[in-house]
């Protein structure tokens, strides 16, 4: 069975439940951009939340997809499974959040993204969006910042792995500031086959020590070598335009950057 295959027979499950109010494709399918190796993304709004368990879903896909070769359930709304080798990834909301589809970038669906729509609401949606919220580069610091900080925080405790473990959110935040992306454009957080495309050499030799950054020495390094010196190259670049909101983030990074010392200090020992 191929991905079209599965998609055809998991959007008539859909249709077929009348407690799915609202189901769409979301992500690179919809959007033109998947290829072979791209799984197939459904965001599904119920009015029986809490029937959508593991059991109950390796049951529906077993019954009107197929065999089922991994369905992992996160415990809340997510479940990714892989049918004949074909990765599915659910997001399940309760029908009230619908709405909120009018708050999602362009991006993320077209009309042709609809599965279900029993009330029009999706449809709506798509004709009064104000999705379009944005945020100046200001909040992008920010998101740099605190992943930054988070990391910085479990290197202080001493939690390496943990430490570790939160550095995909650097590396999105990271990309983000490089790029100059804010809220309410194309793309924020969303490093893709796209963005590595697009990157000049020099900047992907950065945001590639980011990413592989292995032990605790090294990540704390290049925390140091490469997001403090881009915090401050924005500061410095005029993006941020409250003197007050300068100053604050100036004397919180001064804060930030001294505990950093202290980390590598005693990393080094």
């Amino acid at each position: 069975m191929d991905a079209a295959e599965l998609d055809y027979r998991f959007s008539n499950y859909l249709a077929s439940r009348d407690t799915v109010r609202a189901a769409l494709r979301v992500g690179s399918g919809p959007m033109g951009e998947s290829d072979e190796m791209s799984d197939l993304d459904f965001f599904v709004y119920v009015t029986d939340i809490g029937a959508w368990n593991r059991e109950n879903m390796v049951a529906a896909f077993e019954t009107h997809c197929g065999p089922v070769d991994i369905c992992y359930w996160t415990g809340l709304q997510k479940f990714h499974a892989i049918l004949s080798g074909v990765g599915v990834d659910l997001s399940v909301y309760p029908s009230a959040y619908i709405n909120e589809i009018r708050r999602w970038p362009t991006l993320f669906f077209t009309h042709d993204s609809i599965v279900v729509d029993r009330d029009g609401e999706v449809s709506a949606a798509l004709k009064d969006r104000t999705g379009a919220s944005a945020a100046d580069m200001l909040n992008t610091w920010d998101a740099l910042f605190f992943h930054s900080s988070n990391i910085l925080i479990q290197l202080l405790r001493g939690e390496y792995i943990n430490a570790r473990s939160r550095a995909s959110g650097l590396l999105e935040a990271y990309i983000c500031v490089c790029e100059r992306r804010t809220v309410g454009t194309p793309r924020f957080r969303e490093p893709s086959r796209r963005s590595e495309r697009r990157m000049s050499p020099e900047l992907r030799k950065r945001v590639e020590e980011v990413a592989f950054a292995g032990s605790p020495q090294i990540l704390a390094d290049t925390i140091r070598r490469i997001i403090v010196p881009e915090l401050s190259e924005v500061l410095r670049g005029g993006l941020v335009s409250s003197d007050r909101d300068l100053e604050g983030r100036r004397s919180i990074l001064n804060h930030f950057i001294l505990n950093l010392e202290k980390v590598q200090k005693e990393l080094d020992r």
